[in-house]
């Protein structure tokens, strides 16, 4: 685990050069998986562009890299163990996400128009990816599936850190909400029941 670290860093310092010049360059290989450069920067500015980091740094483009280095690790695992997805879970997984898009972006066409290609041509584009993905999941849960941990475990584990190795932590703030519930008028009570009695009584006609 040492020289995954030791390797983990030498990639970083990889990519603290900047060279305009350069169209692409591989950063990482695991097993037979590589990791380009400008893969760990569009994941970094994906990241950044949706809210999930403050800014799209040095920092942040080390942190994405060994994330994925971590997933190429689980990937190259999964692939030694023979753990397979079938079609219909990719499928499945592919139609989930597809839709949730749907959802944000108000519709189908306006996500065809956004991406510019076919959800078909979407979903072509991006079930390789999603297989992988599944198969990561599957190798982490294979790994943690049998591990236990007891609250007293955990209390023990944190009792044991020495107080000096504890990090800052900054001052705190309390802030109070006043929450006013409005009253429920007698009729809109009478209109929820007539429609409550009016979906039972099509249950039990079946």
């Amino acid at each position: 685990m040492r020289n995954v670290f030791l390797l983990i860093f030498s990639l970083c310092s990889l990519l603290s050069f900047s060279q305009k010049t350069l169209v692409d360059e591989m950063v990482a290989v695991v097993g037979s998986e590589i990791i380009l450069r400008s893969e760990v920067e569009q994941q970094a500015n994906q990241m950044y562009v949706q809210g999930y980091v403050e800014s799209n740094d040095f920092n942040t483009l080390c942190d994405m890299l060994e994330e994925m280095v971590f997933q190429k690790m689980m990937l190259a695992q999964a692939q030694l163990d023979s753990l397979q997805v079938s079609e219909d879970q990719v499928e499945q997984e592919l139609n989930r996400r597809v839709q949730y898009f749907i959802q944000q972006i108000g519709g189908r066409e306006k996500l065809e128009q956004y991406m510019g290609k076919s959800i078909e041509q979407m979903k072509s584009d991006f079930r390789e990816s999603i297989k992988n993905q599944l198969l990561v999941t599957q190798m982490q849960q294979k790994i943690t599936g049998s591990v236990k941990v007891t609250p007293s475990e955990v209390k023990d584990f944190y009792h044991s850190i020495p107080k000096d190795s504890l990090p800052y932590v900054p001052a705190e703030l309390q802030i109070g909400q006043i929450v006013i519930i409005p009253p429920i008028r007698e009729e809109k009570k009478q209109r929820v029941k007539r429609e409550l009695n009016e979906l039972r009584d099509q249950i039990l006609a079946g």
